[in-house]
């Protein structure tokens, strides 16, 4: 229960920087992951909204794609 309680702090703090500086690490950890098992696909999350509103927090998307170079293409999940 404390985990979930310092998760949903986390998420009233964090600022629309900090969830693009967060999905660039993801994405650097996924890439390491990724390479290391030997996988030959890579999976991508980019956000896909502004901050122009106050209420970004509520209209925010995280999109996911698969990124499969040999066949230089991306599949992309919603």
């Amino acid at each position: 229960m404390a985990a979930v309680l310092v998760a949903v702090k986390d998420l009233t703090w964090l600022t629309y920087d900090g969830l693009i500086k967060a999905v660039e690490e993801l994405n650097i950890i996924l890439d390491d992951l990724t390479k290391s098992e030997g996988n030959n696909f890579q999976l991508l999350f980019a956000v896909s909204s502004t901050d122009d509103s106050y209420l970004w927090k509520a209209f925010v998307r995280v999109t996911c794609c698969k990124n499969l170079p040999h066949f230089s293409y991306l599949l992309k999940f919603s």
